[in-house]
C-alpha cells in the first residue's frame, strides 16, 4: 500500500506541475495577444489599401493564436473536473 501512495504522489506532482504550466502558458499568451489586438486596430485605423493585406493577415494570425490559447484554457478546465471526478472515486488524483 505505501508504494502505491508513493507512485500516486509522485504521479499527482508531474500532473500537478503540467496543470500549472498549462494554465500559466494560457494566461500569458493572453496579455500579449490583447495588447496585438489593439495595436492592429490602430494601424487598420492609420493606413491605406497597400498596408490591408499584411493587416489582415496579421488579423488571421491573432484570431488562431486567440483560439489555440481558448483551448488550451479549456482542456485545463476539463482535466480539472476528469481529476475531480477520478478523487471522487478515490483513485490517485493530481491533489494528493
Amino acid at each position: 500500500m505505501a508504494v502505491f501512495q508513493v507512485l500516486c504522489r509522485n504521479h499527482s506532482r508531474g500532473y500537478l506541475a503540467q496543470r500549472q504550466l498549462l494554465s500559466d502558458a494560457s494566461n500569458e499568451l493572453r496579455s500579449p495577444l490583447a495588447r496585438l489586438q489593439v495595436a492592429l486596430e490602430l494601424v487598420w485605423q492609420r493606413s491605406g489599401e497597400q498596408a490591408e493585406k499584411e493587416l489582415s493577415r496579421m488579423e488571421t494570425e491573432i484570431e488562431r493564436l486567440n483560439e489555440l490559447i481558448g483551448r488550451l484554457l479549456e482542456l485545463s478546465r476539463l482535466e480539472a473536473e476528469v481529476d475531480s471526478a477520478h478523487a471522487r472515486k478515490g483513485g490517485c488524483t493530481g491533489t494528493t
